[in-house]
């Protein structure tokens, strides 16, 4: 990592390839991007024909509203979803039903001139062919994902062709960008970016460990401590609100000092130390424990969440910044959909593997087939204390993938 992540110095010999750009904070708000590969200065027909007055004001109030309604419908999924697996049977769904919420869409500010080109050459620039091959590659792998280990051994024939598919099918994307230039999805410049791809595995791993936690607390919260969805969610809030308010700090951080350096090692030092810490739950955890390693880690979280987007802005010229922000973005929730599922995998092997030690007398089939909130109601007293120890256990155990993820991240953030 650079000593210094200033963007409130410009620095004139500035190379893309070798070290990020700064930027120059202007008293208007303004960044503006320092390097010899980037012309600062629009040309007369490419100044950016950007929203403002009122226009700007409804646009803000409806990014504010679409915000507030992707992070209910994170936090209501994940709350609900336990509730979903009792109407269901089926507890090994977890990741099948949330690895597939991923959906991004940006439009880049439209330009005063106008195109100088007729429709098909702009039907050209959609790049049909690298969306025909990069969604059904991700699909593919979240479908080799949920069903390996868990419904087919790994070595099936079918898991074995999903991953095939979806390397050849990456691959085939990779090459079609290559082959479109400037017409990709994602330009291949973009590529050659220290900053643009620390900033996508920091956000992948970060984003990954932030939802394999908050899909499976409501699961602890409603099986071992008989939470209603209700209340699981009000016992949610204590790391919803360290995640809101955290960010809200690190953006002010970067304001004032200039620096976006520190704002991204502490996230990677603070959430692998809270996942650590809620590794440690176990069936009889008070307050002071699930509340307080919930805040450490939403610290983290919302710490380091939206650092890599101040990142990507300084890194790229303006033309480019669209796309490595939809990168960001997209990091952001296919590691939360990816591990998801790899989560849900293991947490359904452990749970077998952890009944049969704790009530050997007792069907794992029976547990897995019931429902995260049923179980008092499903298991006799007899067996339910020891199937209450196995199912923390197998929690806990899975959280060890976010601890993983958490502290992996720090390699992205070295490297912005």
């Amino acid at each position: 990592m650079n000593d210094r992540k200033d963007l409130g110095t410009a620095s004139e010999n500035n190379n893309l390839d070798d070290k990020p750009l700064e930027a120059n904070l202007k008293s208007e708000g303004e960044a503006v991007v320092s390097s010899e590969a980037v012309e600062t200065t629009p040309k007369e027909d490419e100044i950016a024909d950007y929203p403002h007055g009122t226009r700007l004001v409804i646009i803000t109030i409806a990014l504010c509203l679409s915000v507030l309604c992707f992070s209910l419908d994170n936090t209501i999924i994940a709350t609900a979803i336990p509730r979903i697996t009792d109407e269901f049977h089926a507890l090994d769904d977890v990741g099948c039903v949330t690895a597939f919420f991923i959906g991004f869409y940006f439009q880049s500010p439209g330009r005063t001139s106008k195109p100088k080109f007729g429709w098909r050459a702009q039907l050209n620039q959609f790049d049909a062919f690298g969306t025909l091959l990069f969604v059904p590659s991700i699909v593919c792998l979240l479908l080799a994902l949920q069903f390996g280990g868990s419904k087919y051994y790994w070595a099936n024939a079918k898991v074995i062709a999903l991953f095939v598919l979806f390397g050849v099918l990456f691959v085939g994307f990779v090459l079609v960008q290559l082959w479109k230039g400037e017409n990709a999805t994602v330009h291949p410049r973009i590529f050659k970016v220290r900053n643009v791809w620390g900033s996508v595995v920091f956000n992948i791993t970060l984003g990954a460990s932030f939802f394999v936690v908050v899909y499976f607390i409501p699961i602890w919260f409603q099986a071992i401590k008989g939470a209603s969805p209700i209340k699981s969610g009000v016992m949610n809030i204590p790391i919803v609100l360290a995640v809101i308010i955290c960010t809200f700090i690190s953006w002010g951080g970067i304001t004032a000092s200039g620096y976006y350096g520190p704002f991204l090692l502490f996230p990677s030092v603070v959430s692998s130390v809270g996942v650590g810490l809620l590794t440690t739950f176990h069936v009889d955890s008070g307050h002071a424990s699930w509340i307080g390693y919930q805040v450490l880690y939403g610290m983290g979280i919302g710490a380091g969440m939206q650092v890599c987007f101040v990142v990507v802005q300084v890194a790229v010229p303006p033309v480019d910044i669209p796309v490595a922000m939809a990168l960001v973005v997209f990091a952001q929730t296919l590691g939360g959909a990816i591990f998801v599922s790899v989560s849900d995998t293991i947490f359904s092997n452990l749970l077998v593997q952890n009944l049969a030690d704790a009530v050997p007398g007792l069907s794992p089939y029976i547990v897995s087939s019931t429902g995260a909130t049923a179980l008092k109601n499903v298991i006799t007293p007899q067996y339910l204390p020891g199937v209450l120890v196995a199912y923390n256990h197998t929690i806990t155990q899975t959280w060890y993938a976010a601890v993983a993820l958490a502290a992996v991240s720090i390699i992205g953030g070295c490297g912005c």
